[in-house]
């Protein structure tokens, strides 16, 4: 989870931003594996993203889907395509 507290970016949509760790590790690539790489969601606020039980103080994800994907710098145009076609089980 990044934050910014930079007084300029009050209202920019970036203020927040939630990553998964990128996945697989980098020597996997290498190894005939996928391009490490990871995705984010990201809000001008916390409460945006996530949801917090008022009974257990859980934390959810609001919205369970990933915005876009990104790439280790490593690979070809259809190497970081086959993460796409992988997440979406195609061939």
């Amino acid at each position: 989870m990044f934050h910014t507290t930079d007084p300029a970016a009050e209202d920019s949509p970036f203020r927040w931003l939630l990553a998964i760790n990128p996945l697989p590790s980098r020597k996997a690539f290498a190894e005939g594996g996928l391009l490490s790489h990871l995705h984010f969601q990201y809000a001008n606020d916390l409460h945006t993203l996530v949801a917090t039980d008022e009974a257990t103080g859980v934390e959810t994800l609001r919205n369970p889907r990933w915005y876009a994907t990104m790439c280790a710098n490593e690979g070809t145009v259809e190497d970081r395509c086959a993460i796409i076609r992988a997440l979406h089980h195609l061939q």
